[in-house]
């Protein structure tokens, strides 16, 4: 998954993804036709910034959800980590399942004059 950029306070646009899982060889999107889908980020340390709150999803048979960011979400700059939490009754799956490999990058702004 690419880094996801964005600058303090930016809520404007949602961080969005496409959940796909291992078939064989090949990558297919996850169904998401009547599961439920979270989302949770933490910092570098492992500390929850955002416990898992409702995200929505776009596409159910192609696996895409989306979570839009509250004020408060992206409030200080520094590298955090996104997870997508898949849930079928009392079954889950995380998205990505490789630890901190959905990087969500929050900057400063940059002082007038030096863009």
């Amino acid at each position: 998954m690419p880094i996801h950029l964005r600058r303090i306070g930016d809520t404007l646009i949602p961080l969005s993804a496409q959940l796909l899982r291992r078939v064989g060889r090949e990558q297919v999107p996850v169904d998401l036709t009547d599961l439920t889908v979270k989302f949770k980020m933490l910092d570098g340390d492992g500390n929850e910034i955002i416990a898992l709150t409702d995200a929505e999803i776009i596409e159910e048979t192609e696996g895409t959800v989306s979570y839009t960011f509250d004020d408060y979400d992206v409030a200080g700059p520094g590298d955090f980590y996104g997870y997508f939490v898949v849930t079928d009754g009392t079954k889950t799956d995380h998205f990505p399942v490789t630890p901190k490999n959905l990087l969500i990058r929050i900057t400063e702004d940059v002082p007038e004059g030096e863009d």
